[in-house]
């Protein structure tokens, strides 16, 4: 293990970009849910029916289970299979269903947050981008994500064309 050598006085913490609080964070993703709460409640239902759905697989199974330890007659297997292969057949659709509801909500807000964060990024002075580092911007859980880009530079959203 080594140590600094005394004349030389313990590195302190780099300063931290400011990071938003809880209420900038629920503001910010309402707004960023603007218009997409339809599709988000569709992905969500979606989601809920292939959940649902995937629990009828394992009631099929022990259905067919129980028919063939009490021996009883092939006929007996044809509802449980075909409950079976239904909900497997349900869950394929739904899933697909929830993956591109979910792609359609969370691809245009994740765009969105990428180049407001670039944005707010650019806008930074240059000696406060230096002292956080590059891995304080670019990171997952990087504090210029949320801030800089949303209440603190209204200009930024009066001057867009595009939609939001």
């Amino acid at each position: 293990m080594t140590t600094a050598p005394a004349d030389h006085p313990p590195l302190a913490p780099t300063p931290l970009l400011p990071v938003a609080t809880a209420r900038q964070t629920r503001a910010r993703l309402r707004d960023a849910l603007q218009g997409r709460w339809l599709v988000l409640w569709a992905a969500v239902a979606a989601l809920a029916v292939d959940s649902a759905l995937a629990l009828a697989g394992p009631t099929a199974i022990g259905r067919i289970t129980q028919a063939i330890t009490d021996r009883r007659a092939p006929g007996a297997l044809v509802c449980p299979v075909l409950l079976l292969a239904g909900a497997a057949a349900a869950g394929a659709v739904t899933g697909w269903c929830a993956a591109v509801l979910s792609a359609r909500v969370v691809q245009p807000v994740a765009a969105r947050l990428r180049e407001d964060a670039v944005t707010a990024a650019l806008a930074l002075p240059v000696d406060v981008v230096e002292a956080g580092g590059a891995p304080a911007i670019w990171s997952p859980g990087s504090p210029v994500t949320w801030t800089g880009c949303h209440r603190s530079r209204p200009e930024r959203w009066a001057t867009s064309s595009r939609r939001r």
